[in-house]
């Protein structure tokens, strides 16, 4: 059984990367909506300021269905440290850069991971979860070849954390994730409620 295997929701949401920051309310409304169940919430904002970022996210933490969220800010460890119930999603270069877990034990880490180098050095530093990355084709990496689900399935048979498949995925895909090993499923599109317009492709690691 893998490590903290009980201890995750099955879905993992990444923020439209499209949202500005003067649509404040429009994310805290898409957050709170998608936290009627447990959740993981990773606040990846590349239109945002480092410490408009940390300002969302200590209301967050602090607002209506906050013990629903498990909220993850993207690569800011001292934002995460500073918030209460806060954690990190590492980018993959900060993982393979890392010598020793950025948090203690009661925050959540987590980190991007694309091959079985990546997935062994988040073991070895004791992360709680990692996303496996790009599954299928996905629109905000055109350009990424896919290691579809065998290959995915290979690596995740050799890692001992909780493993989300990234790219390409919907919460349609949960259950064939499942059946090839993964805890869970992570993305942007189709895991929020639909918004209006409808929004451009998302860029950026994840």
């Amino acid at each position: 059984m893998k490590s903290g295997i009980g201890a995750w929701p099955a879905l993992y949401r990444i923020t439209p990367s499209d949202i500005a920051p003067h649509q404040w309310d429009e994310l805290t409304g898409l957050v709170y909506a998608s936290a009627a169940l447990p959740c993981i919430v990773q606040l990846r904002l590349p239109m945002w300021s480092l410490q408009q970022v940390r300002d969302i996210a200590e209301v967050v933490s602090a607002g209506p269905l906050a013990r629903n969220i498990h909220l993850m800010i993207n690569a800011d460890i001292a934002g995460a440290r500073a918030i209460d119930r806060c954690g990190v999603h590492l980018k993959s270069a900060q993982l393979m850069a890392a010598s020793t877990r950025p948090l203690p034990a009661d925050r959540p880490v987590a980190a991007s991971c694309h091959n079985a180098a990546e997935l062994d050095h988040a073991a070895a530093l004791g992360l709680d979860f990692v996303t496996l990355s790009p599954v299928a084709r996905t629109q905000s990496h055109p350009g990424a070849p896919p290691m579809g689900w065998r290959r995915f399935r290979d690596l995740v048979r050799a890692c001992p954390l909780p493993i989300y498949a990234l790219g390409g995925m919907s919460p349609n895909h949960l259950a064939v994730a499942v059946t090839h090993g993964a805890h869970g499923v992570a993305g942007i599109r189709g895991f929020w409620a639909p918004r209006s317009p409808e929004a451009p492709c998302e860029t950026g690691e994840i």
